[in-house]
């Protein structure tokens, strides 16, 4: 049976896999509301408890503001 997994393998499984960089995705998503004028912009999450994915958007988010001096 043909798979293909998004986000997430199989250890030890060969198998087609789809995933994202989060932080950048989050880079570049946060960058391009400042570059249209926004300045009040907030992340908002549910925890970090659910994997590396969260931590990896607010590393994005975060490195992001401090590029351009907002604390």
């Amino acid at each position: 049976i043909p798979l293909v997994f998004i986000d997430k393998g199989v250890l030890g499984q060969t198998t087609n896999l789809i995933s994202s960089d989060n932080q950048e995705g989050m880079y570049q998503a946060t960058g391009y509301l400042m570059d249209m004028g926004h300045e009040k912009i907030a992340y908002v999450s549910h925890g970090f408890g659910f994997g590396t994915s969260l931590r990896d958007r607010f590393r994005g988010f975060a490195n992001c503001l401090t590029e351009r001096g907002i604390p």
